[in-house]
């Protein structure tokens, strides 16, 4: 028998469930500041939203990713905490299947190179001979270079500390995940600083971003990871 296609409303029905068997620990409980209806019904709200979201084929690609729908994530963490263990299947199969259907679509994790984990301030686990710019995933073969490509282009950013781009620290700053080389598989440039509100302007489902989104002028650090000539 084949396994049903998750959809929101099958989500979402699960989601209730949960729900209901985590209310009983609320008021008992002071774990993520979720002790008091009110807040625990606005966290609901939030995963609520984060799951038609996903469903929803007008919501942008770059405002998805794997990591919002594991089990430590910001969304499933605080409700795997109040649930009964006994109970503790029911996330698991709700995160699975978010997972599921994220993948589908080609969403993967590992998508990043070295130089962008360190962009971020990550230390990136890299083994001799490892190029800093192919993605990680890539390197250890857990995907081949055109998943790589399509995840990527479905995340198009990622996050970066102002400094090595000499903008205002606590501005925020996101960059493009730079398209892949079809032979090599290294990004085709050092990634390039963008403004979001421009993305959100601008968003069009297309690949090359770069075209129709105004880039933040910008020097590079001369400490910038990786850095290309």
């Amino acid at each position: 028998m084949a396994t049903p296609i998750p959809n929101a409303n099958s989500m979402l029905i699960q989601l209730n469930t949960i729900r209901s068997i985590c209310e009983p620990s609320v008021s008992s409980s002071d774990r993520f500041g979720l002790n008091t209806p009110e807040k625990f019904n606005a966290h609901l709200a939030k995963v609520k939203a984060l799951v038609e979201s996903i469903f929803d084929p007008s919501t942008p690609s770059y405002a998805l990713k794997l990591s919002q729908v594991g089990l430590t994530s910001d969304a499933l963490y605080p409700l795997f905490k109040l649930l009964p263990t006994d109970s503790d299947d029911l996330l698991v199969s709700f995160s699975a299947e978010l997972v599921s259907a994220l993948t589908s679509v080609g969403y993967r994790t590992n998508i990043l190179t070295a130089q962008e984990h360190a962009l971020k301030g990550s230390t990136p686990n890299l083994r001799s001979g490892d190029d800093p710019h192919t993605p990680l995933g890539v390197l250890r073969n857990e995907m081949d270079l055109e998943t790589a490509r399509t995840a990527r282009r479905l995340e198009v950013i990622s996050g970066s500390l102002e400094v090595y781009y000499n903008q205002r620290a606590g501005a925020g700053l996101m960059v493009l995940l730079e398209d892949l080389n079809p032979e090599t598989g290294r990004t085709l440039r050092d990634p390039r600083p963008i403004e979001f509100d421009s993305l959100q302007a601008n968003w069009n489902q297309g690949y090359d971003i770069s075209v129709s989104v105004s880039m933040l002028p910008y020097g590079r650090r001369e400490k910038f990871p990786y850095r290309r000539g």
